[in-house]
C-alpha cells in the first residue's frame, strides 16, 4: 500500500501509506516538475480522464492527477528523487513507469501510450497480507476526529478509491469447513474462533467455494461472488489463496537479525518503547533451535547483542531493556551490519532473516543511488531474507519498508499495538518466519463474452504484465505457512453464462527457487450468489472491510453504501463470526466512522448520487 488509509484497522485493516526514504530540507521541496501526454496505442488519439499517480520514498504520500481532454497531465511541486507513475483507466491495461530520476529545478516530460485492456489481469501476492485475518481475535485502534482528516486527503477517485491494501483480508484458518471440492452440500460447518465447529443446517443456494487443490501444492484457492451492494449492476469477486500450515514443532531453525532504528523519530512509546515490548514477547515464544542478534541504528550502527540462543533469556532480555534512542536515522548502515551479523552466522538449511523494525523515516544514509535494493536482492539470493515491521503513526510512512521486504524476499508488517504485536511474533511465528511458496503471482482473465468491465480494489502498486506473469525471471512475493491472501473485483456481466466467467491461474516456486509451476482453474458462474446474505461468512467479512476502506476514502465507488447501510452489512455477519472480538471491533469502527465522519462529498455537486454513473468516474476540475 500505500498512501492514506494508515492502519485504520490494525489486523483488520491495515491500509499504507507512503514513507520516506530521504526525507528533503525546506529549500529542496516543491521545486521539479513532472508533465507529459497519454495517448491510445491502437487509436493514437489521446485519453482524457486517466489517473496518474506519482510516488517517491523521497517523499510522504503520493502525488494523483487526471488527463484532460487532450491527454496531458502536470504534476506540480515535486521534491527531487527517483518516482514511479502509474496511469490507470478502465478500458486499458495498467501501466506504471519506475525509475523516472528527477533533478531539482527540473521539468521532464513523460509520455505514456496505453494498451487496451484484454481482460487479463496478473498481481504478485506479497509476503505477508496484512490485513483482515478472520481467524485472529486482535483489537484495532481508536477513530477519531484526527484520524477521519488524516485519511481524507483530496485524490480523484479513478482507481475507485481503494488505494494498494496488498490484501484486503486475510482467509480465517478454520473457516474451510464449508469449502468442498465441486459439490454442493446440504450442511455446512462453520468455526469459530475457539477453533470449535458448529454444524449448521444450510438452505438450498448455498454451494460451496472454489476450492482448487492441486497434488503437492502449497496452498489452495477458493472463489466467491455476489451483487455489488454498493454498485448498481456489479458482481463482487472475492478470490483468496491460503498456504499450508506447518506445525510449530515442524519450523526451521532460524538466526534473527533485529536491526532496529533507535532515532530521534523512534523516542515515543508506541514506537520503540513498543519494539522493546513486541521484542520481549518474541523472546518467549522462541526456543533453543533459535539464536538472535540485535543491531540498532541512529547517527551511525552498532550492535546490541552478538548471536544468542534463544535459551539465553536474561541476555536478550537485557539488551532489548538496554534499548535507548540516539541520532538521525542512517538505515543503510544498519542494514548493512545486520547482513554482515547474519553472514556471519548463517544457519545451513534454515531460517536466516533480517528484521527491519523501523517507522519508515530514513534521513540519512539510504537513497536510490546507493544501489541498496541491488544488495538486498542479492543477499536473498544467498539466502538471507528480509522482513520489515513498522511502527508509529503520524509520520509514519511505509514505501521503503514495503520496497525492502519485496526485493527482500521477506514480509511487511505493521503493528500499532501490543496485540498486534503478539500476532506477529507469537501467534503467527511460524507463519511469519518460514516460506511455503516463493515467486507467487495470481492472474485473472475474464471472459470477454461475459464480463463487460471490471475493477480490482487494491493491488495497484503490484500489476503485473502478462508477459511478466510468465516471466520466471520477474520478482513476486513470498507466502508464509498458514498465511492468506484475498483479492477482490468488481465485474460487469453483459449476460448470464451458463459456463464460465473467467480463468485463474496462480503460477509459483518452491521455497528454494528453482522453475515455476502452474495453476489453471476456469470460474463456473454458478460461484455467483444471487445476493451478498447467501455468500459465505469470510466473503462477507472481506467485502465490508474493503467497502469500509474505500468509505473512509472517499471512494467514488462507495458513495451509494452509507454508513447505516454498511452497519447493516455487518449486522449479516451472522453469528459465530459477529461475536469475534476483531469483528466486534469491525463494527465499533464503523460506528465510530459515521458518528465522526462530516466530510463532504466532493462528487455531490456535479455528479450526484442518485444519478451517478456506476461505469464511469467523473472528471474532477
Amino acid at each position: 500500500m500505500k498512501s492514506l488509509l494508515r492502519s485504520s484497522l490494525s489486523t483488520l485493516l491495515m491500509l499504507f501509506a507512503a514513507p520516506v526514504l530521504a526525507q528533503p530540507d525546506a529549500g529542496t521541496v516543491g521545486t521539479s516538475v513532472i508533465i507529459g501526454t497519454v495517448i491510445d496505442s491502437s487509436t493514437k488519439k489521446p485519453v482524457a480522464d486517466v489517473v496518474v499517480t506519482a510516488t517517491s520514498p523521497a517523499m510522504q504520500g503520493e502525488q494523483t492527477v487526471v488527463t484532460d481532454t487532450q491527454g496531458n497531465y502536470r504534476i506540480p511541486q515535486l521534491p527531487p528523487g527517483v518516482y514511479t507513475l502509474r496511469f490507470e483507466k478502465e478500458s486499458f491495461k495498467p501501466y506504471a513507469r519506475p525509475e523516472i530520476q528527477l533533478l531539482r529545478n527540473r521539468t521532464i516530460r513523460v509520455n505514456v501510450e496505453l494498451l487496451p485492456d484484454s481482460f487479463s489481469h496478473s498481481v504478485e501476492v506479497i509476503g505477508a497480507p496484512p490485513t483482515i485475518d478472520v481467524g485472529s481475535t486482535n483489537m484495532g485502534v481508536n477513530i477519531d476526529e484526527e484520524f477521519i482528516k488524516r485519511i481524507a486527503v483530496a485524490r480523484p477517485a479513478g482507481k475507485g478509491g481503494a488505494r494498494s491494501y496488498e490484501s484486503l483480508a486475510e482467509l480465517s484458518r478454520g473457516t474451510g469447513g464449508y469449502v468442498v471440492d465441486g459439490r454442493s452440500t446440504s450442511e455446512s460447518v462453520s468455526t469459530t474462533a475457539s477453533g470449535t465447529s458448529d454444524r449448521q443446517r444450510a438452505p438450498a443456494w448455498a454451494l460451496p467455494y472454489m476450492h482448487i487443490v492441486v497434488p503437492d501444492a502449497p496452498f489452495s484457492v477458493s472463489v466467491e461472488g455476489f451483487p455489488s451492494p454498493a454498485r448498481k449492476g456489479y458482481q463482487v469477486v472475492h478470490i483468496g489463496v491460503k498456504a499450508r500450515e506447518v506445525s510449530r514443532a515442524q519450523r526451521k531453525p532460524s538466526h534473527l537479525v533485529f536491526v532496529i532504528d533507535v532515532s530521534g523519530s523512534m523516542d515515543m512509546e508506541n514506537r520503540l518503547g513498543l519494539v522493546k515490548q513486541s521484542l520481549r514477547l518474541l523472546v518467549d515464544a522462541l526456543d533453543e533451535r533459535d539464536r538472535v542478534s540485535i543491531v540498532v541504528y541512529g547517527s551511525e550502527a552498532r550492535q546490541v547483542l552478538a548471536p544468542t540462543n534463544a535459551t539465553r533469556k536474561q541476555e536478550l532480555l537485557a539488551a532489548i531493556d538496554s534499548l535507548h534512542s540516539e541520532g538521525s536515522t542512517n538505515a543503510q548502515a544498519g542494514i548493512e551490519m545486520g547482513y554482515a551479523l547474519a553472514a556471519s552466522q548463517l544457519v545451513e538449511g534454515g531460517i536466516n532473516r533480517i528484521i527491519l523494525c523501523s517507522d519508515g523515516v530514513a534521513n540519512n544514509g539510504i537513497t536510490q543511488a546507493d544501489g541498496i535494493w541491488d544488495r538486498v536482492k542479492a543477499q536473498a539470493a544467498t539466502g538471507i531474507t528480509l522482513s520489515t515491521v513498522g511502527f508509529g503513526m503520524g509520520n509514519y510512512n511505509d514505501v521503503l519498508m514495503e520496497r525492502l521486504s519485496q526485493v527482500g524476499e521477506g514480509n511487511y508488517a505493521y503493528v500499532d499495538k501490543l496485540d498486534e504485536a503478539r500476532r506477529i511474533f507469537v501467534q503467527n511465528l511460524t507463519g511469519t518466519l518460514q516460506v511455503v511458496a516463493k515467486d507467487v503471482k495470481i492472474q485473472v482473465e475474464f471472459d470477454r463474452k461475459t464480463v463487460s468491465r471490471y475493477r480490482l480494489i487494491g493491488y495497484e502498486n503490484r500489476l503485473l504484465t502478462k508477459q511478466q506473469f510468465a516471466d520466471d525471471t520477474v520478482d513476486a512475493g513470498e507466502v508464509g505457512a498458514g498465511h492468506a491472501v484475498t483479492a477482490l473485483y468488481e465485474v460487469k456481466l453483459r449476460a448470464p453464462s451458463q459456463t464460465s466467467f473467467g480463468t485463474l491461474r496462480i503460477r509459483y516456486k518452491a521455497p528454494q527457487g528453482g522453475k515455476s509451476q502452474l495453476i489453471e482453474k476456469a470460474m463456473p458462474s454458478v460461484l455467483l450468489r444471487p445476493a451478498y446474505e447467501q455468500a459465505a461468512a469470510p466473503t462477507r467479512l472481506s467485502y465490508v472491510a474493503a467497502a469500509f476502506a474505500e468509505k473512509l476514502r472517499g471512494s467514488y465507488w462507495a458513495r451509494p453504501l452509507t454508513y447505516d447501510a454498511l452497519v447493516s452489512l455487518w449486522e449479516e455477519l451472522g453469528a459465530p463470526m459477529k461475536a469475534r472480538p476483531d469483528v466486534v471491533e469491525l463494527g465499533t469502527l464503523i460506528r465510530s466512522a459515521r458518528t465522526l465522519d462530516r466530510r463532504a462529498d466532493r462528487f455531490e455537486s456535479f455528479a450526484p448520487v442518485r444519478t451517478m454513473d456506476a461505469d464511469r468516474v467523473p472528471t474532477i476540475k
